[in-house]
């Protein structure tokens, strides 16, 4: 009962100030207004009043703490290849410097190589060229070079006293081969003959070959030689020995020829022709024509150039 009568009491004292009367303010002190009270907690969370929130952490589960773990390992080794990549590409660079020194200086020596290959080349077709024609030459230079010398001798008596008188008894002609080349030379045919013609537009025919085998003549020789050397010996008793010369014609002339031939209406004419084959395998043919002259009594030249040639075949 007591403890009633005390709660009572202590109920009654703390409500006491709600029922009592509050005195009206002094005139002279300004009124305050209230709606400041009111507004002052409107201004939080702007600039004057900031706004500030703190979170308070926390616990983190063993799921977050593995996530974060592998995430830290993840970032250590992104920063690791990072790096890795900086240290490479930085190498990577200098290689192309490199790269870009040896390229430039593999163009300047392949610059240098083609301007020498250049000039090797030309220097090829110089010697190609020279090649070319000391081949071409070398035929030339060394081959045989075979002429025809026909001869001939009128055998002419003289009658005596004042009114003496030429008579050309007979006529003997002749050739000779010389070649003239450095290599020898194989003649094949050699045809020569001597006629009497009147007109000296008409010329005969070629006479058949006086050989009928091959006649070797070498570098600076001639044929027939000289002198012949027999490989039988003759016995000491025979004195004279009488040789075939078939380079060596005569044919006898007779008075009445002979008047002809000292007037220049008759025409002793020698022609000749001849055929060679040298070490090239090339073959040349030689001709030449002549006529003698009854009344100057020299050996001229005739037909021009159909009978008087040298010419490779």
């Amino acid at each position: 009962m007591l403890r009633f009568a005390i709660l009572v009491i202590v109920a009654l004292a703390g409500a006491g100030p709600a029922f009592t009367e509050t005195a009206p303010p002094p005139l002279d002190q300004p009124k305050h207004d209230t709606n400041q009270h009111n507004t002052a907690p409107d201004n939080r969370g702007t600039e004057a009043v900031p706004l500030i929130i703190k979170e308070l952490p926390r616990e983190r589960s063993e799921e977050d703490k593995a996530e974060a773990q592998e995430k830290s390992a993840l970032d250590r080794k992104l920063t690791e290849y990072t790096g890795n990549l900086a240290f490479y590409t930085k190498y990577l660079f200098l290689a192309t410097l490199v790269l870009a020194a040896l390229t430039g200086a593999l163009a300047v020596a392949a610059f240098l190589q083609m301007r020498d290959a250049r000039k090797s080349i030309d220097a090829a077709v110089i010697s190609a060229k020279a090649a070319k024609d000391a081949a071409e030459a070398l035929p030339i230079l060394e081959r045989a070079f075979v002429l025809m010398y026909p001869d001939i001798q009128p055998s002419i008596t003289r009658t005596l006293g004042p009114a003496g008188k030429r008579r050309i008894d007979e006529i003997m002609t002749g050739f000779l081969l010389i070649n003239h080349g450095r290599t020898h030379a194989i003649v094949k045919s050699i045809s020569f003959g001597v006629s009497l013609v009147d007109d000296l537009t008409t010329i005969p025919r070629y006479s058949d070959s006086v050989i009928d085998w091959d006649v070797v003549i070498p570098g600076g020789g001639r044929y027939p030689e000289k002198t012949t050397v027999s490989a039988i010996e003759p016995p000491e008793k025979y004195e004279k020995i009488t040789y075939f010369h078939h380079n060596i014609l005569t044919i006898e002339i007779s008075a009445a020829q002979s008047d002809q031939i000292l007037a220049k209406k008759l025409f002793p004419l020698v022609l000749g022709r001849a055929a060679y084959v040298d070490i090239f395998g090339k073959r040349y043919e030689i001709g030449d024509c002549f006529i003698y002259n009854g009344r100057t009594g020299f050996f001229e030249q005739h037909g021009g150039q159909e009978y008087n040639y040298w010419r490779e075949c």
